[in-house]
């Protein structure tokens, strides 16, 4: 009876997992940075390249996308393969930072724009769906966060996550 009710849970799961992929990237090759557009909006935009960065514990599964220049301001898009309403169902955005230095003031953030916007065009005041992503600046303003646009209102969640700010990757 154990044995059998593992395996149903195991079906169970496996079934529930099964989900459809709208954007994905490991960068597992050099040329997977060149789906990231820089915009044209400011001409002070950084460098970014992919990296294992300076620790990781596989080679393999480490790479990702690099902030190569200090005190600069960073906005690339990457478009979607298809557009996907996701009204009625789960939606989930994960993606992992790692500061590999100490910072003072920086934001991480990931945000789902909108198909119209073309990344050249792409700026701190564009539209966005979502927004979500570390931001330090101090010791005292330290914030993830979680920003839904509904109805033209950007709507951030009300409770407090402080991101942590060492450099292993979270």
């Amino acid at each position: 009876m154990r044995c059998s009710f593992a395996l149903t849970t195991l079906a169970a799961l496996a079934s529930s997992a099964l989900a459809r992929v709208y954007f994905e990237e490991t960068f597992s090759s050099p040329e997977s940075i060149d789906n990231f557009k820089p915009s044209k909006v400011r001409d002070d935009i950084g460098s970014i390249k992919v990296s294992n960065g300076k620790w990781y514990g596989s080679e393999v599964h480490a790479a990702g996308l690099q902030l190569v220049d200090d005190a600069r301001f960073y906005a690339y898009a990457a478009k979607l393969k298809r557009p996907f309403n996701s009204k009625g169902k789960d939606f989930i955005v994960q993606f992992t930072v790692k500061y590999e230095q100490d910072i003072d003031c920086g934001g991480a953030y990931l945000k789902l724009l909108p198909p119209t916007l073309e990344p050249e065009k792409f700026d701190g005041d564009s539209e966005y769906e979502i927004m979500f992503g570390p931001d330090i600046c101090g010791s005292t303003n330290r914030r993830v966060h979680a920003i839904i646009n509904y109805n033209n209102t950007n709507n951030q969640i009300e409770k407090v996550i402080q991101p942590r700010g060492d450099q292993l990757s979270h």
